[in-house]
């Protein structure tokens, strides 16, 4: 008879359905036991200078918020999310102040050949 329920898969699909239940609950554990890392280490940044913070481009503030953010969040991620889209508007920044400066320097050479185009300077009427 347990020959009969082997050849149907009746026996082989519980223990399928437990492998896999059991492969999710150790994914599941593993990444609580890495937030948990993450938050450790979070809380260890709070330590440092804000000289050192601001050397891996965070501040004090945003270690604080990664900190607050609920347990099934991944505060790591979130912080290099953070840091990704403040480097992006800093290079944004950079070249609108950039292209300010080119159009400047633009214009101060039109005026200089303006200028020049007048002829020599004159001297004054009245010494």
């Amino acid at each position: 008879m347990s020959k009969e329920l082997q050849s149907t898969g009746f026996l082989t699909r519980p223990a399928t359905v437990l492998t896999a239940a059991l492969k999710a609950l150790s994914a599941t554990v593993e990444h609580r036991r890495q937030i948990r890392r993450d938050r450790r280490e979070l809380r260890q940044m709070l330590t440092w200078s804000n000289r050192a913070l601001e050397d891996i481009g965070l501040t004090r503030m945003d270690v604080r918020m990664a900190l607050d953010l609920s347990g099934k969040t991944d505060a790591a991620t979130w912080l290099a999310s953070l840091k990704s889209q403040r480097q992006a508007t800093f290079q944004e920044e950079a070249a609108k102040r950039l292209a300010t400066c080119r159009e400047l320097a633009r214009n101060i050479a039109e005026r200089r050949r303006s200028l020049a185009s007048w002829g020599p300077a004159q001297e004054p009427c009245c010494s």
